[in-house]
């Protein structure tokens, strides 16, 4: 085997793949598979078997026994064969950067979630060699916009985006943008300053995960951040649902009511699940009352007990109980005329906040259109802020960390466009609230500002839609979850908030899929 000069090591690995320095018999292979992917790389004409042979040898081979060569190339195995090829390109030293290159086999590109994973071991294992090896302090990269899976990747692994240069390649008669992302070894300091010691085929389950498809990648993040090759199975009641495409293994659930208590531990020994992370409103109570039995069984739930689910579902005894703990909870009836106001908001008393609400009616209207739902409830109808407040609360009621963000487009009752805030008065308000109400894991509570003061709507004892956001900006909400699950002090893992104001846009996207 070849070495480089510049290298201590020259071997690393990772499970069952490895990088080691460019190995001759793969050339021809890494030929073939940059003309096979041309349109993705910065290649303007097909390599020739001469022109390789030529290149390796009066370019890369020499380069081996240079102090500071201007690249660092591997082969990238798995089981020992050769998978992909990549490196350090670019290298300033001395400004201790360099670009990550990276070309997988195109027989497996095909398949997002090898993909997926073959990317993310060699990024680590290439992190390795920049920052553990050579000392450097900046990795960074350059992508075609035309690859968005790839870029998802990248992020995931945390490399940050940092700038785009527009219609900055020509292709196949086209302008395209490039996509520059950055990554310093602080970034990974920052998140994960300690790594646990866990069990690799950790299996997590999210329940009900319909069209949840950031809710899934912020998972799946998590768990490769705390060191898991487990896999993340999604479950649904419908078969069809478009999260499935995005598991790696899916369960087709039957209705709750359907489902008794040993068939349930049944299904999930034999997927070997070990967390479970319930999704939606109808389904906490169900986990809840489950939660201490599950634990019995090794397998941990993110959800609170069933007495503060109860009071968080129902909006009416959300409003009896917080009333009760001295909350500003607005004031909330099933008999209109306990409201005294002049317009009113009409909603279910059960149920997501959202769904079937109507705002700003006049008296006559409101008892016109709660002739129309099971169990209508009223509230006054206030103007003000509207605020949600992401938190996560640890086992042991602590609050590991805020966020507030205001609700700036909302469709059907979530937010599509939502940005972060730095409102301390509002975060101490909040963790005043939050300690009284007993609750675990990610929480979301739902706040009106108005003239008057601070108005509590609701309490979503749950991840949302768009508590992504809050995730991104440091409330790791499922990676402190995975360590509490293995009993790792979380207090190690420090809640880093982001330091400048962040915006999040939701909105559909296309996932292509190579049929075979």
């Amino acid at each position: 085997m070849r070495y480089y000069k510049c290298l201590t090591q020259n071997h690393y690995s990772y499970n069952d793949y490895q990088l080691l320095p460019i190995r001759k018999q793969d050339i021809m292979l890494i030929k073939d598979w940059r003309n096979a992917q041309i349109d993705v790389l910065r290649q303007k004409e097909p390599l020739t078997e001469q022109g390789q042979r030529e290149y390796f040898e009066k370019i890369i081979w020499p380069s081996l026994a240079e102090e500071r060569p201007l690249q660092v190339l591997f082969s990238f195995l798995k089981k020992d064969t050769c998978i992909g090829y990549g490196g350090i390109v670019h290298i300033n030293w001395e400004d201790k950067r360099g670009e990550v290159s990276f070309l997988l086999n195109p027989e497996r590109v095909g398949d997002q979630r090898v993909y997926r994973e073959d990317f993310l071991v060699y990024l680590r294992l290439l992190k390795e060699v920049a920052y553990g090896d050579l000392g450097f302090h900046r990795l960074t990269g350059e992508t075609f916009d035309i690859r968005p899976f790839h870029v998802a990747i990248l992020e995931e692994a945390g490399f940050c985006l940092e700038g785009r240069m527009k219609r900055h390649v020509y292709l196949n008669g086209a302008y395209l943008d490039s996509l520059i992302h950055g990554h310093l070894k602080e970034y990974d300091e920052a998140r994960c300053p300690v790594k646990p010691q866990v069990a690799a085929d950790l299996n997590v389950l999210v329940t009900s995960v319909s069209r949840k498809i950031p809710l899934l990648k912020a998972v799946r993040a998590a768990m490769t951040k705390a060191g898991y090759s487990g896999r993340l199975i999604g479950a649904d009641s419908n078969q069809q649902c478009l999260a499935r495409y995005f598991v790696d293994d899916f369960w087709s659930m039957p209705p709750l009511e359907k489902l008794k208590d040993q068939k349930l531990l049944g299904e999930l020994n034999l997927r070997k699940v070990k967390c479970i992370i319930p999704s939606r409103d109808g389904e906490l109570l169900f986990w809840s009352e489950r939660k201490q039995w599950l634990r019995k069984h090794g397998i941990e739930v993110m959800v609170s007990d069933p007495k503060s689910i109860g009071n968080c579902l129902d909006k009416l005894l959300f409003y009896t109980a917080g009333k009760g703990m001295e909350l500003p909870v607005i004031t909330t009836s099933d008999k209109i005329d306990d409201i005294n106001a002049d317009t009113l908001v009409v909603k279910d008393r059960f149920g997501a906040g959202a769904r079937n609400i109507r705002l700003n009616l006049s008296r006559e209207k409101a008892l016109q259109y709660a002739a129309l739902l099971k169990t209508p409830i009223f509230q006054p109808y206030l103007q003000g802020k509207e605020y949600s407040v992401d938190a996560y609360i640890t086992r042991s009621g602590q609050i590991k960390g805020v966020i507030c963000r205001t609700r700036d487009i909302v469709i059907d009752g979530e937010s599509q466009v939502t940005s972060t805030i730095f409102d301390q008065f509002l975060e101490n308000k909040c963790v005043e609230y939050m300690k009284k109400l007993n609750l675990y894991g990610h929480i979301i509570i739902q706040l009106l500002h108005a003239a008057d003061g601070i108005h509590i709507i609701e309490c979503n004892p749950r991840f949302g839609g768009a508590s992504t956001l809050s995730v991104t900006a440091g409330l790791d909400s499922f990676y402190w979850f995975l360590l509490e699950t293995v009993d790792e002090e979380i207090e190690k893992y420090p809640f880093s908030k982001a330091t400048i104001p962040l915006k999040q846009v939701r909105y559909p996207c296309d996932l292509l899929i190579e049929q075979t």
